[in-house]
Order: C-alpha cells, then sequence, then structure tokens
C-alpha cells in the first residue's frame, strides 16, 4: 500500500456561511467534482453525519469511461466550518478528504487536506484523479459562489 497527502486551498470572494451551506448540499458536488455523474444521499438520524452513494465516471486512457459506484461517509461540523469525507473503495482505495474553512474579512479561505492510500501498482492513476478533480472541485467553487455574490 502506498500512502500519499496532498493540500490544496482557494480564496473566495464570498461569505463563509454561503460557501458552507453549498458545500453541505451535497448534490452540489456534481457541479464541483468532473468525476461525480450522480450522488445521493441516504437517510440519517444524525443531521451532521450522512452516507453517500456516489457515481463516478472515471476515464480510462483518457477515452474509456468506468462507471464505479461507492459510499461515502461524510461528517460536517457547522462550528468550525469543517466537512469531512472519507470512502473506501475496491480495490483497497482509501481516501479521507478534510475541509476547513476560514472567514478573512469579506473572504473565505478553503483549506483541503487529502489522504490518499491505495496499492502500489494503482498509485499513480489514482492520483492523478484526486489532483485533477479535486484541483478542479475548488476552481469550480470559487467560479460559482463568486458569480452568485455579483448576482445579489
Amino acid at each position: 500500500m502506498q500512502q500519499n497527502q496532498v493540500h490544496n486551498s482557494v480564496m473566495i470572494e464570498a461569505p463563509i456561511s454561503k460557501v458552507y451551506s453549498y458545500l453541505t448540499e451535497y448534490k452540489n458536488m456534481i457541479h464541483l467534482h468532473p468525476l461525480i455523474e450522480e450522488i445521493r444521499e441516504l437517510p440519517s438520524k444524525d443531521s451532521h453525519k450522512s452516507t453517500l452513494e456516489i457515481k463516478d465516471k472515471i476515464p480510462l486512457f483518457g477515452v474509456f469511461p468506468i462507471y464505479k459506484t461507492y459510499k461515502a461517509m461524510v461528517e460536517s461540523n457547522p462550528s468550525d466550518f469543517s466537512i469531512t469525507m472519507e470512502t473506501y473503495t475496491f480495490p483497497q482505495i482509501h481516501i479521507k478528504n478534510e475541509l476547513k474553512l476560514q472567514s478573512n474579512e469579506e473572504h473565505t479561505i478553503v483549506l483541503e487536506d487529502k489522504l490518499v492510500e491505495t496499492p502500489s501498482l494503482l498509485a499513480k492513476f489514482v492520483m492523478k484523479q484526486v489532483v485533477f478533480s479535486h484541483s478542479n472541485m475548488l476552481t469550480e467553487l470559487k467560479k460559482i459562489m463568486e458569480m452568485q455574490k455579483q448576482s445579489t
């Protein structure tokens, strides 16, 4: 098994409450994450803990799509504006993603930390997908939130 950590951040011209609200409406991930095709939130008794069923479309060799459905456990903490998502998928892939939002005057800083554990033979492919999709996710989040701010 190989373990990798990746850190990203983005500064968004939008209030922290709006950014957090958008991110915790989990179906919005379809608009942010380029691999997610479908997302379904399963019933939960705890409003801050959710299980998501996610369907990804992963390009193999850049042209052949592979569809993969998996579950992700998500915990949101509104008191510190954090969201933790964790998945375990076949074949022995574990991804833990932590988003922490910080307020800076009229801006929100989104800090993202990812831990990726994968079999060594798949590490390069998995890391390429993770880095691409999560960089895109933060870029799209910034675009969407700043466009919403301009239209209000």
